[in-house]
């Protein structure tokens, strides 16, 4: 098996690779497309060892990022591609804490991937309305969520069949992981933080062209080629 340390800064380097707008877009997919794969094999490699010791720390990253319903639905689905479990806690204004939970390099990645997503449908949105709040642009935003949150169910339905290909009954030590990892990740959350007041979703329903406009730019976004009203300060699960 790989040296957890070793396939840790792997990612973080194709991450950043495939997040610099600098770059070559394809050279921005392959890296997004190897990072996500890295990571599957990982768990993986992981799963069939079947030693807990072998397993990397399990933790909690954080990011500061917008509270807005959309936000939240799009790092909900990132982080359950990543084998990570989800919450957040609300600040001031509009920001609030986004918690992703799992072992280190999940969380990493989930929570790195979230913030690029979302910072880059907050740009789509100044460009196209100069505002986040206008009607248009949180139909937008929601046509994104949308899409993204197809799009992450997919990529584990493919890496589920891209496991079997490789050998028989990988897919289902992967289907089988997906499961283990958001029951050892619930396991931590009620540890290390207590229950979560789980609400029922109150979001508006989007459509329109703006909603078509936003659910065309979520399949456009790389990471498909890679791979409430609440009180300051609650937690809760999207």
């Amino acid at each position: 098996m790989a040296d957890t340390d070793k396939v840790l800064e792997k990612v973080r380097k194709l991450l950043k690779m495939g997040n610099d707008e600098r770059g070559n877009e394809q050279e921005r997919e392959t890296a997004l497309r190897q990072a996500f794969a890295l990571l599957a094999k990982h768990n993986l490699d992981i799963a069939e060892v079947g030693s807990t010791e072998a397993q990397e720390k399990r933790e909690e990253q954080r990011a500061t990022m917008s509270v807005y319903p959309w936000a939240r639905g799009i790092a909900h689905a990132i982080a359950e591609l990543f084998f990570c479990n989800y919450f957040f806690a609300r600040g001031g204004g509009k920001s609030a804490t986004h918690s992703f939970v799992g072992q280190t390099s999940n969380a990493i990645t989930a929570r790195d991937m979230a913030e690029y997503v979302i910072a880059s449908v907050f740009k789509e949105l100044r460009a196209r309305y100069g505002s986040d709040t206008s009607p248009e642009a949180r139909n937008f935003a929601m046509g994104v969520e949308a899409m993204v949150l197809r799009r992450c169910r997919s990529l584990r339905s493919e890496a589920e069949k891209a496991a079997e290909g490789e050998s028989t009954g990988r897919s289902l030590v992967l289907a089988s992981l997906y499961k283990t990892e958001e029951t050892e990740n619930h396991g931590w959350i009620q540890q290390n933080v207590g229950a979560l007041v789980v609400q029922a979703d109150r979001t508006k329903r989007a459509g329109g062209a703006a909603y078509a406009d936003g659910k065309a730019h979520g399949a456009a976004i790389n990471l498909s080629r890679q791979v409430g009203a609440a009180n300051k300060g609650a937690l809760r699960l999207k």
